[in-house]
């Protein structure tokens, strides 16, 4: 709270909360207060005033109201109930491209803005600002009247919301960041984690460092595109790329001339996810200056087949047992790719170690596959290299498949 106002500051805190395992959930209409707050589960929930254009008066009206007289079921509900001089069009926007109304059971965000630029029809965000003022004209006219009768408002049934395709993830996170400042329920780059985590070497924050050392150093960075501007040179009149790079924590600006512009110009699109291997250079022309020099360029969804060769899963041979290479064999079986599949089979107690290439089967290895190894209590792997395995204060004993036949007899997908 005391940093709400500096969204870098807000941003590293929230990356601290994520090392040390605490959750921090976007506003919510029916849990946030106005700024930071701890709800009781132990997560940090975001204030409503930290939405653009909702504010402190709208924020107040509308937990002023909850506090009264409970949660809100629906944005319908909340037009009903809070009083529309505090909230507008302007104000239920944000709120529900920050998330606020996903607690809304059945509901995701496209539905509040269904139909989309559509004259003749409103969308559902205008809908319920209707609904709520003729509820609210409604039950002021009842209880004005002498002659009221019954004191019960007419009954207004609240509109259905509208059937409609879910915005896509990208197009949902980069709504949520323009009315919030960050990424909150997620990250554009979430999707490739295996990949960052397997095939990368350092990221944009490193970069410069590096850059500011003057450093003479290699990456492998993955980053999303957030701006791409063509440009031409003053001099010559040749084309080149201003482009700015995006990563979880910084962000990092590429220009690419000449050769660089001709090979890799048609790789950095807006929002495209990119793997880019490149070293800390002197700019070419000046003595003072370095430079990020690009050598690939791939996209981040190719990279797994592309870059994954040999795929290492570590087990003990005391782990053992038919039910636990039916579960491997099921795995592999189920899970075909181009990736040599390898058991790194030891016995601690002996330091002994046997490498063992499956013949059978080739596999495609995922989050999903990794789950599914996880939960046959199989947690450690690697990637194209082989591990370190000590077992003792010696290196473990490497030893051929054939002098252990009697140990391997039952591994059918070694076949």
């Amino acid at each position: 709270t005391h940093n709400k106002d500096n969204i870098e500051k807000v941003a590293f805190f929230m990356e601290e909360c994520k090392r040390m395992n605490i959750q921090v959930l976007g506003p919510d209409i029916n849990e946030s207060n106005l700024l930071f707050t701890v709800n009781k589960k132990g997560a940090i929930r975001f204030g409503l005033g930290g939405v653009k254009s909702v504010g402190v008066n709208p924020s107040m009206a509308i937990i002023e109201e909850r506090k009264a007289n409970g949660i809100y079921k629906s944005i319908f509900d909340l037009t009903s109930r809070v009083n529309l001089k505090s909230i507008n069009k302007r104000v239920l926007e944000p709120l529900v491209m920050s998330g606020a109304f996903d607690s809304i059971p059945n509901t995701h965000r496209h539905q509040y803005f269904f139909p989309e630029n559509n004259e003749r029809e409103p969308n559902t965000i205008e809908k319920a600002l209707r609904y709520g003022a003729n509820k609210q004209e409604s039950v002021n006219s009842n209880q004005a009247s002498l002659f009221g009768g019954n004191s019960d408002a007419p009954s207004l049934a609240e509109p259905m919301l509208p059937k409609c395709d879910p915005w896509i993830r990208l197009d949902e996170l980069k709504k949520e960041r323009e009315v919030v400042g960050m990424y909150i329920s997620g990250h554009p780059l979430d999707d490739f984690k295996f990949e960052i985590k397997h095939f990368t070497k350092g990221n944009i924050s490193a970069v410069k460092v590096a850059l500011e050392a003057k450093k003479d150093s290699e990456f492998v960075i993955a980053g999303i595109v957030t701006l791409t501007e063509d440009r031409m040179t003053k001099t010559t009149n040749k084309p080149w790329l201003k482009v700015v790079i995006e990563d979880y924590d910084n962000v990092l600006e590429i220009k690419l001339f000449n050769k660089d512009f001709e090979s890799f110009g048609n790789r950095f699109k807006p929002n495209n996810f990119l793997l880019i291997k490149g070293r800390i250079t002197q700019r070419w022309g000046s003595e003072t200056e370095n430079e990020f020099k690009i050598s690939s360029v791939e996209h981040l969804g190719d990279v797994r087949d592309k870059m994954m060769k040999q795929f290492f899963l570590q087990l003990s041979s005391l782990q053992i047992t038919l039910p636990l290479i039916d579960g491997i064999e099921n795995i592999a079986r189920n899970n075909p790719g181009n990736c040599n599949f390898k058991l790194l089979l030891n016995h601690p107690q002996d330091n002994m170690m046997v490498e063992l290439l499956s013949k059978k089967y080739r596999i495609n290895i995922n989050r999903q596959v990794l789950d599914e190894f996880e939960t046959l209590g199989l947690e450690k792997y690697r990637i194209n290299e082989m591990p370190l395995m000590n077992f003792s204060d010696e290196p473990p004993i490497k030893i051929m498949v054939e002098e252990t036949e009697e140990v391997l007899e039952e591994i059918s997908l070694l076949d």
